[in-house]
């Protein structure tokens, strides 16, 4: 991640504060929303004056750390229309699968891959094929979708 977009932990940044750089093709977003909110993206651009939505977002619980962060946004509201940049509207709402993999990962652990006996060995081996096979797939999906929402409207 570009050094550029590093914030030291000590630094008290406001709700919705987000700058990105663009490296190697590849854009970085910090977004600072309860918390930092780092994201690298092949996809959208920093060209175009349409980088905000204006999205009804609910009032998120208070947290010592946020409590004065959200007055000063919400004032008393429960709901409120904000503006937010349009990548993290994107993975918020169209998501599809991005996280799947390490879903899919994490229902066969490291323990479930070591075997006693000749037939937990060929179980593990067809479970490691299964896994490599919804990898593929997964990684396969992804493309697929990019390909299709490849649009101008998606970009930043």
């Amino acid at each position: 991640f570009p050094k550029a977009l590093k914030v030291d932990k000590g630094v008290k940044l406001n709700w919705n504060v987000h700058f990105g750089v663009v490296m190697d093709s590849a854009l970085a977003v910090f977004w600072q929303d309860n918390g930092p909110v780092t994201m690298l993206s092949i996809i959208y651009e920093l060209v175009c004056e349409e980088w905000k939505v204006e999205r009804e977002k609910q009032r998120p619980k208070e947290t010592n750390a946020n409590t004065a962060k959200v007055h000063v946004v919400f004032g008393s509201e429960s709901r409120k229309k904000l503006k937010i940049s349009k990548i993290i509207d994107d993975y918020n709402n169209n998501m599809n699968g991005v996280d799947i993999a390490n879903q899919l990962q994490s229902y066969y652990s490291g323990a479930q891959l070591r075997s006693n006996s000749e037939q937990e060995t060929r179980r593990l081996r067809i479970i490691k094929y299964f896994k490599l096979s919804d990898q593929c797939f997964v990684s396969r999906n992804h493309f697929a979708i990019w390909k299709r929402d490849k649009c101008e409207a998606c970009r930043w």
